[in-house]
């Protein structure tokens, strides 16, 4: 069974209490199994690790209760887990970098988030980057498509913007179907 950061559960738990209110989250905790229930009242962690079928779970319980288009409603919590998470330093040293710089990092980024998975990214021409995702599948193996779709390209969009550049991010190919791992084109 895979794990995801604390992290990453606190912010979702945030999230919806902010921008849908404490009875959304209540709803939404109500229709998870007990075990996932109990992760997400508990005391969760900020740097403890959790199974990550909570967060996929919780994720598309909320998603699709709470938006028409659940993968715009994954952009904007993931936006808002990325401005959380970059802090003042950290977002100092993007401005001090590049977009370039922040892409030969996604693994490590993904990693302060999920257990399991790699990205390799590759530079296809200048502004234009090639990155593969490879994680395993299933609901308690990595995170699920909300996540490695929308997720993973608003997030990047965030970031990127931080080293000033506007930037586009494509979810081109998903692992969980068209193949062994997601692909992603990111321009600017």
């Amino acid at each position: 069974m895979a794990r995801a950061k604390g992290s990453i559960l606190i912010h979702f738990r945030d999230f919806v209490r902010t921008y849908h209110g404490e009875s959304t989250l209540e709803s939404c905790l109500k229709k998870l199994n007990p075990e996932d229930r109990a992760v997400l009242e508990g005391l969760v962690i900020h740097s403890g690790w959790y199974p990550v079928g909570v967060w996929n779970r919780a994720l598309g319980i909320f998603l699709k209760d709470n938006y028409p288009d659940p993968d715009a409603g994954m952009r904007k919590l993931s936006q808002y887990i990325a401005n959380e998470d970059l802090n003042s330093v950290y977002k100092m040293i993007l401005r001090l970098g590049s977009a370039e710089f922040l892409l030969k990092r996604t693994t490590s980024l993904w990693n302060r988030y999920f257990e399991k998975g790699s990205f390799h990214a590759e530079e296809v021409e200048p502004h234009r980057w090639r990155l593969l995702l490879s994680a395993p599948k299933g609901e308690d193996a990595a995170p699920d498509y909300f996540t490695c779709g929308p997720g993973v390209c608003a997030w990047l969009v965030h970031g990127l913007a931080l080293t000033g550049v506007t930037a586009t991010v494509e979810h081109v190919k998903c692992r969980l179907s068209a193949g062994p791992h997601c692909e992603y084109s990111a321009r600017w």
